[in-house]
């Protein structure tokens, strides 16, 4: 009985997800500059960010410095993103002033972590591809942004 007791609860802990393990996720390599796409992907400065509101949502305005999708240069865009993510996971995101190329995803209805957005908005999140524009990973990735962009016709 108790050889049975041992392996029900080493099962429950292996089972029950860590705040660690929630953390980590697949980001695609797939092409970001795809027809159909309705998200942002450009550089920009964060100008402003704002406090979580109650449902711990983040808004911050960005200026446009260079657009590749679904952006013009010199105007501003406001994304959201959630503040568990950055609070559990560590992820240091939107600090005012600082340059990211910027990834979002199109959200188009109401879901339930998003509920309190203006439909429809613009995310950013964990397992999204958002970067600090002058860290490597966001120079590896603005540089193969740059080369899908050569190699796609303008629209």
């Amino acid at each position: 009985m108790k050889f049975d007791l041992v392996f029900i609860l080493v099962g429950l802990a292996l089972a029950v997800p860590t705040p660690a393990s929630a953390c980590r996720c697949t980001v695609s390599d797939g092409p970001l500059l795809r027809s159909g796409n309705k998200g942002i992907v450009a550089t920009g400065r964060v100008i402003e960010v704002r406090p979580p509101d109650e449902s711990g949502i983040i808004s911050a305005d960005i200026e446009i410095t260079e657009p590749f999708l679904n952006a013009r240069a010199d105007t501003r865009v406001v994304v959201y993103t959630h503040a568990g993510e950055q609070i559990a996971c560590g992820w240091p995101r939107l600090q005012q002033g600082e340059d990211y190329l910027l990834v979002t995803d199109y959200v188009a209805a109401k879901g339930s972590l998003w509920r309190s957005l203006p439909t429809p908005s613009q995310i950013i999140w964990l397992c999204g591809r958002t970067q600090v524009l002058n860290s490597p990973q966001g120079q590896k990735m603005l540089a193969a942004i740059r080369e899908e962009k050569r190699r796609v016709p303008a629209r």
